[in-house]
């Protein structure tokens, strides 16, 4: 069985390509107006300050940082320094483009790229993300390293290694925030040592039934224990996210189609056809039918 964030992962359907390299010489500071999709910095050498939405971050080589809705933002070092329009800078189409910011010998480099996430990547995972997500940590590094020597010498192969490479480090960077953050959220949940191993039952076979004894049982805490803890780390009961995971399994197997909305409704742990409905409806805001229809339409 794999493990609960892997699986979430996997249909969250996380695209990441990198666009831009940004070199920067002391005094420099670059100003972007943001995108329609999350943007994301990998420090390859140097430190830079980023400034966003009221927030100071400073960034070293092999940090990452993601803003997964992608806000405008000024990346810079010193952190006074003052910051131009990343239209108005000098630009090589070479290879990666690359944007020199300053005067004189770079100190710092930058590889920038853009996150997608699918329809339900969006819903599970990029609503729970703050404004800037900052990872750092040994594994990270290394793999910013090698993402950076791809990069530059552009062997055979290259950008396809790099969308894999970004991937990785989102998902780096993602495991270390979920791991460490303070707010309840399901994200938090996948990688609890004892809530995880319940929610990963529930992704492996959402058609069973999960009584709050049961999902006890496979964290290993007795069940009052099990409740206060779940509620304290996801933010929510059990039932109420298994009914959510439930409903994640049902939307892509009618989107699937194939499958009679009764035979989906059993698939998910629902005795009746009816019951399911009020589910599906109450959960996501309309009918089971009437969802199918509008997305194939889509």
């Amino acid at each position: 069985m794999h493990d609960p964030l892997s699986i979430l992962l996997e249909r969250a359907r996380v695209q990441t390509a990198f666009f831009s390299r940004a070199l920067g010489a002391a005094p420099w500071g670059v100003e972007t107006r943001g995108a329609e999709c999350g943007i994301f910095h990998v420090v390859v050498r140097g430190q830079a300050t980023l400034r966003v939405s009221g927030e100071v971050h400073t960034l070293r080589a092999g940090e990452v940082v993601f803003m997964p809705h992608g806000p405008a933002h000024v990346l810079c070092h010193p952190p006074e320094a003052g910051a131009t329009w990343i239209g108005a800078l000098p630009r090589e189409e070479a290879g990666l483009p690359t944007v020199t910011a300053g005067v004189g010998e770079p100190g710092t480099e930058i590889l920038c790229g853009t996150l997608r996430l699918g329809e339900l990547g969006r819903e599970l995972v990029l609503a729970q993300l703050p404004a800037v997500l900052h990872a750092r940590g040994p594994a990270l590094a290394g793999w910013v390293a090698a993402l950076a020597t791809d990069l530059e010498t552009r062997p055979p192969g290259s950008d396809a290694v790099a969308a894999c490479l970004g991937n990785l480090i989102f998902v780096l960077a993602l495991r270390e925030w979920a791991g460490a953050q303070r707010a309840p959220g399901s994200l938090a949940g996948l990688v609890h040592p004892e809530i995880g191993r319940a929610l990963a039952s529930v992704q492996a076979a959402p058609g069973q039934d999960w009584s709050l004894e049961r999902l006890a049982r496979r964290s290993g805490l007795s069940r009052t224990v099990f409740c206060e803890r779940f509620l304290h780390v996801v933010g929510e009961p059990p039932a109420a996210w298994v009914t959510r995971w439930r409903m994640v399994v049902a939307r892509e197997l009618l989107a699937e189609g194939g499958r009679s909305i009764a035979a989906v409704a059993e698939a998910v742990g629902y005795a009746s056809e009816p019951a399911f409905q009020r589910a599906f409806k109450r959960t996501i805001g309309v009918p089971p039918a009437r969802w199918r229809k509008e997305r194939r339409a889509a």
